[in-house]
């Protein structure tokens, strides 16, 4: 056995002796004598033999201890391929309509059409389910425009594929303001679990940026919805992402205290980071990888907030993009891979309604361009196994475009502040819990 490549050993002047394994995402804490005895360990390129059984096996469990770093890194990447390629479930993002009652200067709807879904679109959308004889679940993102604009439609829909005896499951991305009793009492027959609303900052800054197309602001409606919503239904997933951006950063904190207070950790409160990854103005652009990790470390330090995670999530993830099951689907039957390309014409793959005209090279694209496993720099990387890469859409549009992609995890280069941040955190659930 070899000590892998993606071992991170270190030692923290606040918590003591620290061992980091990214390929099973393990992280363990070591006394004194155990971490010098691993770090001599650590620095053999020969194969380790322990007399400590318990020990070895404890190392060989975590993956600290392998066979040989290549054949992992194999591993990982077939584990990646077989999911890419899975047809037992179908994922789709729907857009029942592009129109919005909101007029955000920031959003790509301004200049979109008020187009709805049609009968029959709709009936298209159940016809293609029906060819897909293999699969055995499918789960809906409503999105939009705005979603909840064309409620009837999501009814209807859902009604009908849920009429075809298939696993079902939904989320809905929306801006909350039309989330009324009508709506909320169909949520659990729509088989809706989790809603996502934007609120960029409270009243003052939202409505500033999120506003009717009249001009009146909209967050006291969004919150009083917010609010019914949880008094009818109180386990429900309510996630408030508050944009951000250098020029609004401070309103997160601001933000997330309020409806910590409000709703006591029953409302999840993320940051959404403006990036320059799909070429908006530079301006308001203001998170790379290296300003959204310091934003990260210090709003931990300086607030005890764990926001969109310390640490790497506990299972391999790659956006199903790469997956031919994975689909976007407009108001007019147009299919894309990614929801980032709705409303561009460019960018469409298929349409329903016109199922003979389908643009390969850029579905092709889309399943094999920019792969991490064909990169020199990911597949020597300590942080693949839990990065996965990154995302898909933004390594396929630097390819083409020959710009370096600004991709990688924002804990890379910051590891030990976050596994330290993340030891603490958990110290502080686990006084919380046993106290």
């Amino acid at each position: 056995m070899k000590w892998s490549r993606y071992n991170f050993l270190f030692e923290s002047e606040k918590y003591g002796f620290l061992l980091y394994n990214s390929l099973s995402n393990s992280f363990a804490e070591l006394d004194k004598e155990t971490f010098e005895f691993i770090h001599n360990i650590s620095q053999s390129i020969n194969i380790i033999e322990l007399d400590d059984k318990d020990l070895f096996g404890q190392l060989v469990e975590m993956k600290a201890l392998v066979e040989n770093d290549n054949d992992e890194f194999y591993n990982i990447k077939y584990l990646t391929q077989m999911r890419r390629f899975d047809n037992s479930h179908l994922e789709l993002t729907i857009n029942p309509t592009l129109h919005c009652n909101f007029a955000c200067p920031y959003c790509f709807e301004g200049d979109k059409p008020a187009i709805y879904m049609t009968d029959d679109v709709e009936n298209a959308i159940i016809d293609f389910i029906k060819k897909l004889k293999q699969i055995k679940s499918v789960s809906v993102t409503w999105f939009g425009g705005e979603p909840l604009m064309a409620f009837d439609r999501i009814v209807s829909l859902t009604e009908k594929i849920k009429k075809l005896n298939l696993a079902f499951s939904a989320s809905m991305i929306s801006n909350g303001y039309l989330l009324d009793n009508k709506v909320i009492e169909k949520l659990d027959e729509l088989d809706i679990r989790q809603i996502q609303i934007t609120v960029d900052g409270l009243k003052e800054e939202h409505d500033k940026r999120r506003f009717l197309k009249s001009g009146k602001g909209t967050f006291e409606k969004i919150i009083a919805n917010i609010d019914n919503l949880k008094t009818q239904k109180p386990d429900f997933s309510v996630v408030v992402r508050v944009n951000i951006d250098d020029s609004n950063k401070e309103n997160f904190i601001k933000t997330y205290a309020a409806f910590y207070k409000k709703y006591k950790g029953a409302v999840y409160v993320v940051p959404g980071f403006i990036t320059n990854d799909t070429n908006c103005n530079a301006l308001d652009c203001a998170f790379d990888r290296e300003k959204k990790a310091r934003f990260l470390i210090d709003l931990y330090k300086q607030n005890g907030v764990n926001a969109l995670g310390l640490y790497p999530d506990n299972f391999r993830y790659e956006c199903a993009i790469r997956n031919p099951y994975h689909l976007t689907i407009g108001p007019e039957g147009e299919l894309y891979k990614c929801w980032n390309d709705v409303g561009y014409k460019n960018r469409i793959v298929g349409n329903l309604l016109q199922p003979e005209n389908v643009n390969q090279s850029l579905l092709t694209r889309y399943y094999v361009a920019g792969d991490p496993f064909d990169n020199h720099e990911c597949r020597k990387c300590f942080h693949l196994p839990v990065c996965g890469g990154g995302c898909p859409f933004v390594r396929i549009e630097s390819e083409y475009s020959g710009q370096e992609p600004d991709i990688c995890d924002y804990r890379k280069g910051h590891l030990k502040e976050f596994l330290e941040f993340h030891y603490d955190y958990l110290t502080r659930i686990n006084k919380q819990n046993n106290a």
